[in-house]
């Protein structure tokens, strides 16, 4: 900006000399050519604030939230602003006065953390879509994977770890490895493998030790094996052995373009996007929505 304002008082008192106007007359066509020119790249500025939406997200809906980006600004001229992260550290982040219109995370817990803490209104908070838990390994492992597996025997799980370690997200913090111990607890083995994991900061990591054959074995979403070309489902995990995988999302902005992107999410075009990507899909649609909060 400095720039531009500098070239602005350049040309102005080139102008003014060539027409013969007093330095001190040019001087006030500079100063009034450079207020113009800052106030017109205020209200730019300040238009542009007022259409983008800040939406964060957690890590394992990064592709698909990439997905409908896309495909919302087919239709709209709002600019939409991604953060990604762990459940946890958004909660944390939104709790701490970060700036979000949107907030969509891989369990309730958290969302409960921010209706508690009056971030978020409960009447704001829709389940959008749901997942389920896969084991995986790499495509280049030369283990036999096709004889039985059995994911309730600690000795199957041990064997194919071969003093490895498995991969999933941390329990205490990353709701994709907090499912997976709950799955584990489940049929007992919990205690015979809780030594052997390799917890990580995020879902995504957990699929990138695979990828990266640095573990034999790991526990991650269906959507996130699907949308890697260099692992494979070994299993799928069971539902009812752990809680509903839900992603809640919450409209904590009143802004119209966080509204109407939040009304899109529920849309029939997002919903067949997160079904291409592997999610099941089960929230109310915005009429819906609107209908129960008025009953």
């Amino acid at each position: 900006m400095r720039v531009l304002l500098t070239e602005q008082i350049k040309v102005c008192a080139k102008w003014g000399y060539h027409h013969g106007i007093s330095a001190i007359k040019t001087a006030l066509i500079a100063a009034v050519a450079s207020a113009a020119l800052l106030s017109s790249a205020m209200a730019k500025a300040s238009e542009q604030t007022k259409n983008t939406v800040h939406v964060f997200a957690a890590s394992s809906l990064t592709n698909v939230v990439h997905a409908l980006f896309d495909d919302f600004n087919r239709q709209q001229g709002i600019h939409l602003v991604p953060v990604f992260a762990s459940s946890s550290s958004i909660a944390r982040q939104v709790a701490n006065g970060a700036p979000a219109d949107i907030v969509i995370l891989a369990n309730q817990r958290w969302m409960d953390y921010l209706v508690d803490t009056q971030w978020v209104s409960r009447d704001g908070v829709t389940n959008f879509a749901s997942n389920r838990l896969v084991t995986i390994t790499s495509n280049a492992n030369n283990q036999d994977f096709n004889t039985s597996f059995d994911l309730t025997n600690p000795k199957d799980w041990l064997q194919r770890l071969q003093d490895s370690r498995l991969a999933m997200g941390n329990p205490q913090s990353v709701p994709a490895g907090t499912y997976a111990k709950q799955a584990l607890e489940y049929v007992g083995i919990w205690p015979h493998l809780k030594g052997a994991t390799a917890p990580t900061s995020s879902v995504r990591m957990a699929l990138t030790l695979v990828e990266r054959q640095e573990v034999p074995l790991g526990i991650v979403y269906q959507t996130d094996a699907l949308q890697s070309n260099k692992v494979e489902v070994v299993a799928s995990i069971p539902a009812n052995w752990h809680e509903p995988i839900q992603y809640p999302a919450a409209l904590i902005s009143s802004t119209v373009h966080a509204k109407a992107f939040f009304d899109y999410l529920t849309s029939e075009a997002a919903q067949r996007i997160l079904q291409q990507q592997g999610f099941t899909t089960d929230a109310p649609s915005a009429a819906a929505r609107s209908a129960l909060n008025n009953e």
